[in-house]
């Protein structure tokens, strides 16, 4: 979404995230069975904002949350808050057009809805929509940032299915599975 009036010219933007995390789904603890076997990771991601020479791309770190929506095994929702690097940033002589962002470290906001297509032996394959954050870094100045809406492609490794079996067992056990996530999106 354009930040401002004249907002340089943009392409299409991608973004690719690469999360490691745990599914708590059978946590012992006491807090996780009252938040519904959530997920929790850490990711690292890139986006290339669609103007690479006067918007450049942003490098993010960013812990996250991920539980079931909508009473739904299909359906969830991830959101997460960390911090941004960006490549390129404003400066009245150098990039003037750039007037989103005006330090090199933001903060980060992510919120997607995933719904899962495809559930394998070792990975959930999912679609998703997301909106996605990146503050200016400005404390005086409105907080226009970057702003977008994105479609994306999800898969999990790992223990993914042997989780949702887990789930279901009625012995006394308890298990946790960890897994890895990668996202790609437009």
């Amino acid at each position: 979404m354009e930040a401002y009036d004249g907002f340089p010219a943009i392409g299409l933007q991608r973004q690719l995230y690469l999360g490691l995390g745990r599914d708590h789904a059978n946590n012992p603890q006491q807090w996780a069975p009252h938040l519904s076997g959530i997920k929790t990771a850490f990711s690292l991601g890139i986006t290339d904002f669609g103007n690479l020479d006067t918007l450049g791309y942003a490098v993010l770190a960013m812990p996250q949350i991920e539980f079931k929506a909508f009473n739904s095994q299909d359906i969830s929702i991830l959101t997460g808050l960390g911090i941004s690097y960006f490549s390129k940033k404003f400066h009245h002589i150098t990039n003037p057009q750039n007037r989103a962002v005006t330090t090199d470290l933001t903060w980060a906001f992510r919120l997607a809805l995933y719904y899962r297509i495809l559930t394998l032996e070792r990975s959930n394959w999912r679609v998703g929509l997301a909106y996605s954050h990146h503050s200016n870094g400005h404390t005086r100045l409105m907080n226009n940032g970057y702003n977008s809406f994105t479609l994306g492609l999800s898969a999990q490794f790992g223990n993914a299915s042997v989780s949702e079996q887990l789930s279901h067992h009625d012995g006394g056990n308890r298990f946790t599975s960890d897994y890895f996530s990668l996202r790609a999106g437009l």
